[in-house]
């Protein structure tokens, strides 16, 4: 797995903290997306965990979940794992 970019984990914060400020939380979930498919592990987690104690728990039919922002980044990273394994460029045989 590559080492992610600095560049790329600030990018993941800014849009996580615009989606923050202007109260929008579809930018924030997007952030979160960014920082667990490309950025690190631990960012994203972070991200997630901070971003839920300053939205709260959701209401509705979403109360369920409690942690929606984390469990994101958390299901996030298990399926990257599992596709980095699976689509390996040595697996691939030239013909």
């Amino acid at each position: 797995m590559k080492k992610p970019t600095t560049t790329l984990q600030l990018f993941a914060v800014g849009v996580c903290l615009a989606g923050l400020l202007v109260s929008w939380w579809p930018l924030a979930l997007l952030g979160v997306l960014l920082a667990a498919c490309w950025g690190s592990v631990w960012l994203a987690l972070l991200l997630g965990a901070l971003l839920d104690l300053f939205y709260g728990a959701p209401t509705g039919w979403l109360h369920i979940l409690r942690t929606p922002f984390f469990l994101l980044a958390l299901a996030c990273l298990v399926l990257r794992l599992l596709l980095t394994q699976q689509l390996r460029p040595d697996q691939f045989d030239r013909v």
